[in-house]
């Protein structure tokens, strides 16, 4: 288990979310758990190949893992400081995406996020990244990703000045994180919800959720590798290895069952997705 150091900025309390002002704490994170997030997030490929895109997922995430310690907290190795700032960019790109799924289900509940395409907005403003969705209601979020102390405030906070009304709804909070590393090497996340006042709206589709299209992955794939069966405390998985990671699905007649579990050895979402990295 990890920890990230976060700061949460300008959330009021109210009576969907108790979060106190300017906090600075700790997460934990397990590493299947990244992967999780890791997967669960990110832009709808292109590829036509299902398994070709699997193995993108896998292979970007494995990119990752290699610049970063699980540790006490999630650390930047040493080395990363000396790639070229191209480089740099994409690792920050891919842990700003996992960084902001990982809080938007571990803090605000969130169970999915829906991808935003920047044909949805009517404005030539610069467009946020995602929408949730849960039984309150709506909240908009902007991933900013760096390998080094994360500056670009400002320009999370303009993104977010985009049209943010969605299906016609005011969102909870409008919310940008950002992911960055401290003077130790350690991971961090800024969390801001900026007061900006409500524009156009966009509305949102249930196909343009990520849930969907991993879980389709991994369905697909299903059809390609040798699936396997097994039980955890009572919870049927079938699933298949790829590139030294388990990735199944829980038994879809269990989903009513509280069957979260992170930990060290194995992650199960709320949404039935496993997961579990063989060292």
């Amino acid at each position: 288990m990890s920890l990230i150091i976060y700061d949460l900025q300008n959330f009021k309390k109210n009576n969907v979310l108790k979060i106190d002002n300017c906090t600075n704490s700790t997460i934990n994170i397990y590493e299947n758990e990244f992967i999780y997030q890791f997967f669960s997030i990110g832009k709808n490929s292109k590829s036509k190949n299902i398994n070709k895109s699997l193995e993108e997922y896998l292979y970007k995430y494995e990119y990752v893992k290699y610049c970063i310690n699980f540790s006490t907290y999630i650390e930047l190795k040493p080395f990363v400081k000396n790639l070229d700032p191209t480089e740099k960019m994409l690792i920050g790109y891919q842990l700003g995406m996992a960084v902001t799924k990982f809080f938007s289900n571990r803090i605000f509940k969130y169970k999915n996020l829906y991808y935003v395409s920047s044909e949805k907005f009517k404005t030539g403003k610069g467009t946020y990244d995602f929408v949730s969705q849960n039984t309150n209601g709506y909240s908009i979020f902007e991933a900013k990703g760096s390998t080094n102390k994360n500056s670009k405030n400002q320009k999370a906070l303009n993104q977010l000045s985009s049209p943010h009304l969605v299906n016609n709804q005011h969102p909870i909070y409008k919310i940008a994180v950002l992911q960055g590393f401290n003077a130790n090497n350690q991971m961090t996340a800024k969390i801001i919800d900026p007061s900006i006042d409500d524009g156009d709206n966009i509305n949102i589709e249930e196909k343009d959720c990520e849930f969907l299209k991993i879980k389709l992955l991994i369905e697909n794939a299903f059809k390609q590798y040798e699936t396997h069966i097994k039980t955890l405390r009572k919870i049927q998985v079938k699933y298949i290895v790829v590139n030294n990671v388990e990735l199944g699905l829980v038994n879809p007649s269990q989903l009513n069952i509280d069957i979260r579990h992170s930990g060290e050895d194995y992650f199960i979402s709320k949404d039935g997705i496993y997961i579990k990295k063989i060292y």
